[in-house]
């Protein structure tokens, strides 16, 4: 299966035998092909990323990979880095098994990443913690300068106060139309993404109240586990996947799925889905002036063009909440790959 074959790279990626860079390119092959047929996105990204890191170089695709190694496996030397990783932090799970990602977020600028302050949640201190470049503006600050789709925007919920305008709006819809990608948490589904983003996700009312304090864990499990916003938010064994869980906020938005077969829910609550029947906590869609109904591509992999429009990542709750051992890094790592995602885009839209 996927999930074996995944395991089985990830255990031999540190061991300097050119007989594994053999089996990676061929694997990498096999996993290309069968994107045309079957979806194995997260097989396809863990041997790039292995033969990232036992090359150092920056390639995708198995034709160059595979260039490469004709070119240089008799004079190959596996150079190790000396910097180790550990499961303890999401940035140490990457320093051990996804090093050429960890790098290009440590290339990051300020621009590349932009926070807008909310009243309710603060995304940008969890960046500071993993020491993630970013910047940070005010709300009334966002539309003073123009918003370039080369980065990704952070809005933290900022329950119901100083919503954005029609015009505002707007330029939201035009910023991701662009191929901006955009993340935003909680009370910002009813205020900004309903709005802005028609015909994608809606609101669906609000959990219970709970005192401040008082916020209650719920289990959650991946509905999309193989989507690349997924990759090690949850361990591959199903089993140590019941340990998961999402901190449920009192009034939290809860989401309505309205533009059925393109958008992406990825996360579910299931106590939320039988108390609500909207379970849904992290959902994805693409969006280029309108909701890309059959994206070719949802994001990147196959193919030497970026995928249309730009993306939008929304979860239920406070990122705030979701940031320690106890959900095991989970929002943390969805968020950076989605970060990493754009990178990928970028990069492919320079040639």
């Amino acid at each position: 299966s996927e999930a074996v074959a995944v395991a089985a790279v990830r255990a031999t990626q540190n061991q300097p035998d050119s007989k594994l860079v053999d089996t990676y390119i061929s694997m990498l092959e096999e996993a290309e092909k069968a994107k045309g047929r079957k979806v194995r996105d997260t097989l396809h990204r863990e041997l790039i990323t292995a033969l990232q890191n036992l090359s150092g170089k920056d390639m995708e695709a198995h034709v160059d990979w595979s260039n490469w190694w004709k070119a240089h496996r008799d004079s190959w030397k596996w150079e190790k880095t000396g910097e180790k990783g550990d499961d303890d932090s999401v940035i140490g799970r990457m320093k051990k098994h996804r090093k050429s990602d960890l790098k290009t977020l440590e290339r990051l600028g300020k621009t590349d990443i932009i926070c807008v302050r909310g009243s309710s949640d603060r995304v940008q201190e969890v960046l500071e913690a993993i020491e993630i470049e970013h910047s940070v503006v005010r709300r009334e600050e966002l539309f003073k300068n123009e918003l370039k789709p080369s980065s990704v925007l952070i809005l933290n919920c900022n329950g119901n106060k100083d919503q954005f305008s029609d015009q505002e709006l707007a330029k939201l819809s035009k910023f991701v139309a662009e191929g901006g990608y955009l993340f935003s948490s909680d009370w910002e589904l009813k205020f900004t993404i309903e709005k802005a983003f028609p015909g994608t996700i809606g609101f669906a009312g609000e959990s219970e109240r709970v005192e401040r304090g008082k916020e209650k864990a719920e289990m959650i499990r991946p509905l999309v586990p193989n989507h690349p916003y997924m990759r090690d938010v949850f361990p591959l064994s199903t089993v140590e996947q019941l340990g998961f869980k999402w901190k449920i906020d009192g009034r939290s938005h809860l989401v309505k799925i309205l533009g059925r077969g393109a958008i992406f829910p990825l996360v579910q609550c299931p106590a939320l889905e039988k108390k609500h029947k909207a379970g849904v906590v992290a959902v994805t869609f693409r969006w280029d002036g309108s909701l890309i109904k059959n994206p070719k591509r949802a994001v990147t992999g196959a193919g030497s063009k970026p995928p249309e429009g730009g993306s939008v990542l929304h979860v239920l709750g406070h990122f705030k909440n979701q940031k320690d051992k106890s959900d095991k890094f989970a929002l943390q790592q969805l968020l950076l790959n989605f970060i990493l995602e754009k990178q990928r885009e970028k990069k492919l839209a320079k040639g």
